[in-house]
């Protein structure tokens, strides 16, 4: 069995501990799969969950970091969306207030 978080105070950079696609185990420095755990709960982006580590049985905390990207350079190049607001007319535009 692995010391309390042996491979963690060995590593030279602790960012191996960070920002994995799996957790890994800071005692044994193992990777926990999630898939073979069916630890899906951690995707519930819920930080401070404890997990055993299936290699050296011990206990740690994992938490689930969580970020978003957005693309916009698949876009329809036509001449109908190349400029907006092209098709509005003033009667578009105006507001009727109740008048007819």
């Amino acid at each position: 069995m692995a010391k309390h978080l042996e491979a963690l105070k060995a590593s030279k950079n602790s960012i191996e501990f960070w920002g994995n696609a799996q957790p890994k185990c800071p005692h044994c420095g193992s990777d926990f799969d999630i898939e073979l755990n069916e630890a899906y709960y951690l995707y519930d982006n819920i930080s401070g969950i404890s997990v055993d580590c299936l290699t050296c049985e011990r206990e740690f905390s994992v938490e689930t970091r969580c970020s978003y990207t957005f693309s916009t350079d698949d876009q329809e190049d036509d001449e109908e969306n190349a400029e907006p607001g092209a098709e509005l007319t003033s009667a578009d535009c105006r507001s009727t207030g109740g008048e007819k």
